[in-house]
């Protein structure tokens, strides 16, 4: 019997897909988990922005796991719309981690409004 790996990629990326979005933060289920581009030198994050959002909008945490959490300090009250968000780089070194240990990055509930 032949198995048809197409048939078979689709279950388990979409499964892959549903517990690296409910891994975000165990700590905190209405963190939103978000796109991430790695480089050896870097790691962009693409953070959601009315227009006003820069990477000193965000304070910064690592945790033991390699995840990071980017919380908003600075609001955003442009009224700009940008669906494709901004993207806030950071290096390794910024971060005290490796690309290797990197386990991506999460956007923790705003603490100011």
């Amino acid at each position: 019997m032949q198995t048809n790996s197409k048939a078979l990629f689709l279950p388990i990326s979409l499964m892959a897909a549903i517990a690296l979005a409910s891994s975000a933060s165990s700590a905190d289920p209405t963190a939103v988990e978000r796109k991430s581009v790695v480089s050896e030198e870097q790691v962009e994050i693409n953070v959601p922005t009315n227009g006003c959002t820069g990477k000193d909008s965000f304070s910064v945490k690592v945790d033991e796991a390699g995840k990071v959490e980017l919380r908003r300090v600075e609001p955003d009250h442009c009224k700009g719309w940008f669906p494709s968000g901004e993207w806030v780089t950071y290096s390794w070194s910024e971060l005290g981690l490796d690309a290797s240990k990197f386990r991506g990055a999460y956007l923790a509930p705003d603490s100011k409004s």
